[in-house]
């Protein structure tokens, strides 16, 4: 779909530009990409009005965003992962560390009644 863009050349994306000639410009496939990723929003009137995100993503390039986005959202993915080992190892360490609590109480509890 990114690709589509640039054959046609440069894209105009514009505040209140109607949905009919940015389908002109565009295929449907990518106006829907466009609103799934927030970029548009589409009023009553088949009117387009671009998000935060989408003028954003207008300076940058369009195509140039939605790269972007991607690798933020693997580098999250990638981050995340990396949490859950660290907090599955660090559990471990604390369920260790309560057994040994357990084990060094219940010895001095059996030593004091003797």
């Amino acid at each position: 779909m990114l690709r589509m863009m640039r054959n046609r050349g440069s894209l105009s994306l514009m505040d209140g530009m109607s949905l009919d000639q940015l389908k002109k410009e565009t295929s449907t496939s990518f106006i829907n990409t466009l609103r799934e990723n927030d970029l548009i929003v589409v009023s009553r009137n088949s009117e387009v009005y671009l998000t935060d995100r989408g003028q954003l993503a207008r300076k940058m390039g369009i195509e140039n965003f939605m790269n972007l986005e991607n690798a933020e959202k693997e580098l999250l993915s990638q981050e995340l992962r990396r949490l859950r080992i660290e907090n599955r190892g660090l559990l471990m360490v604390f369920i260790g560390l309560m057994i040994s609590l357990v084990f060094i109480i219940s010895f001095w509890a059996l030593h004091l009644e003797v």
